[in-house]
């Protein structure tokens, strides 16, 4: 009962905010196309043929249209197309020839293939994607007739052919993808209720049963990490909010394809808005890990190698800092009906740590209320440092700049001076700005910017200071230990008296008086003394 309860929290998670389209208002459009298909069959091959299932590509990209696999749109090239399979009339029955698989677009049928599909049934579009990434569109019919069988085509946006020599069987609602190697390349499995009977695998040219092919297990995990993420952050602040804008871009040389993007962000979920691309939903796991992933209903907007996706939004009043990124690609997920609950949970756990890309990026976090502008200053000290070795402090100049900035803000506010620390701090702020244009990346830019501005709030800005009287004026060397009163305007809580360089011990009475304890070894000569 516990692995069942696990698999199904998971899938409410990624579920529970999907607008589901009505299917009947998707199929609108492609109850249109498919007469107009029928007639150019009735015009040009005398009723032959008919349509026998038709995919709306805009309609129903994504979708696990019979709950197999899904439809996809690969790089673009079947945008405003419909994708159809055929079925030969009756009439045409004795001597008749193989069905076809075709596609229109714009009014016209762009591409039709040759009569080379089983002619005795009516087959249905089972799924289309590149699922060899060969960067072609793979359009793969299911065709019944007592066993299911599978048929290929290939279509590389003029031309399309078969790409298996044999049919591919098994029974129908058992018939799946999975990546068994990691590689991107999807096997194709036929299941029964226990275990994998028969796996096909690309050779290069086409799919089959081959020496190589691999073996296939329901409980194995397979690979979900095969890509290289590029994460950009940019936070803006409107008012209180800080928004953090993040984007995804795959890499080219990555295999796999993105579905599952999450950051840690240590602040109250009940603070936290999210806001997600269209197509994906929010998601999130343990230790404050907050994000998005494509609906288990709907994958038909991953992020393929080369493709961005943006819209990925945090809304929080809480300040960036340094954080952890987690993402990972679409792979089948293990059956755990056949495994113990404590295999489940060790499978479930190693999917969500080791089988997926970690890196570094910007996040809200809260921070202490009781923490201290040294502490704050420590902080920035580390943020630039740290940003240097991600790249987003761009060379070591800059790097240098803010760090001897940051210092020396701290030096000064050791020394009780507040309007000098400020104003170097303002000179952060200034430095910021030029340098956001060839220096910084937009992830160091919001972590110096907006906690410098944070930490100048926090640094209380000094009065003028008046010195108005010094009680005793002078004294006679080595008087023995005395108390001195000063007295004048603009007097703190942490005003401290420098006697002769050295810091004595400062009363601090009202706002016009401080006292402090002068030592017997203090005046041993004709000295001066200040106050700071």
């Amino acid at each position: 009962m516990y692995k069942r309860i696990l698999i199904i929290s998971i899938l409410i998670l990624l579920v529970c905010q999907v607008h589901i389209i009505p299917q009947n208002n998707k199929r609108v459009r492609e109850e249109i196309v498919r007469q107009e298909i029928n007639q150019y069959f009735q015009n040009y091959y005398s009723g032959m043929y008919k349509v026998s299932d038709i995919v709306d590509i805009d309609s129903l990209r994504g979708d696990l249209k019979y709950f197999y696999a899904s439809i996809q749109n690969p790089y673009g090239m079947l945008t405003n197309s419909f994708v159809f399979v055929t079925m030969i009339a009756v009439d045409y029955y004795e001597g008749m020839e193989g069905n076809r698989v075709g596609i229109y677009k714009d009014g016209n049928i762009i591409w039709l293939s040759e009569p080379d599909l089983p002619g005795g049934s009516s087959g249905r579009i089972f799924a289309i994607d590149d699922i060899n990434l060969d960067r072609k569109v793979e359009i793969i019919t299911q065709w019944d007739y007592g066993v299911v069988s599978l048929e290929i085509y290939s279509w590389d946006g003029v031309n399309g052919h078969l790409i298996n020599s044999e049919s591919i069987m098994g029974r129908d609602f058992n018939m799946s993808f999975v990546d068994v190697e990691g590689d991107g390349i999807l096997e194709i499995i036929s299941v029964d209720s226990t275990e994998v009977t028969d796996v096909w695998s690309w050779n290069g040219s086409e799919y089959g049963q081959w020496p190589n092919t691999p073996t296939v297990s329901l409980t194995e995990l397979y690979s979900a990490n095969n890509f290289i993420p590029h994460i950009k952050c940019k936070v803006e602040k409107n008012d209180s909010i800080f928004i953090y804008n993040y984007s995804i871009k795959n890499d080219e040389q990555s295999k796999q394809r993105i579905n599952l993007f999450w950051v840690k962000a240590d602040v109250d979920e009940k603070k936290l808005i999210k806001r997600s691309p269209p197509y994906w939903v929010s998601s999130g796991y343990s230790n404050n890990l907050e994000g998005w992933g494509t609906p288990v209903l709907n994958n038909g907007y991953l992020i393929w190698p080369g493709e961005t996706l943006t819209g990925f939004q945090f809304f929080s009043k809480d300040l960036p800092t340094i954080s952890l990124y987690t993402s990972q690609a679409e792979n089948q997920i293990p059956s755990t009906e056949f495994l113990t609950n404590e295999e489940a949970m060790t499978l479930y756990n190693l999917n969500r740590t080791q089988n997926m890309v970690w890196g570094k990026t910007i996040a809200p976090k809260e921070l202490e209320s009781s923490i201290g502008v040294e502490n704050l200053l420590d902080t920035l000290i580390n943020y630039s440092s740290q940003s240097l070795q991600l790249g987003w402090i761009k060379n070591q100049p800059t790097a240098d700049k803010y760090d001897s900035l940051f210092n020396a803000a701290k030096a000064q506010l050791q020394q009780n001076n507040n309007n000098a620390a400020r104003t170097t701090l303002q000179t952060v702020l200034q430095q910021v700005d030029i340098d956001s244009t060839d220096n910084l990346t937009s992830e160091a830019y919001a972590l110096i910017k907006y906690n410098t501005e944070y930490l100048i709030e926090k640094i209380p800005l000094q009065t003028q200071l008046t010195l108005d009287v010094i009680n005793p004026t002078m004294s006679l060397v080595n008087p023995g230990s005395f108390t001195m009163q000063i007295k004048g305007t603009g007097f703190s809580a942490n005003s401290v008296l420098y006697f002769n360089g050295n810091v004595r011990t400062t009363t601090f009475v009202t706002d016009t008086l401080l006292t402090a304890e002068i030592q017997s070894t203090d005046v041993v000569q004709r000295v001066t003394f200040l106050y700071g």
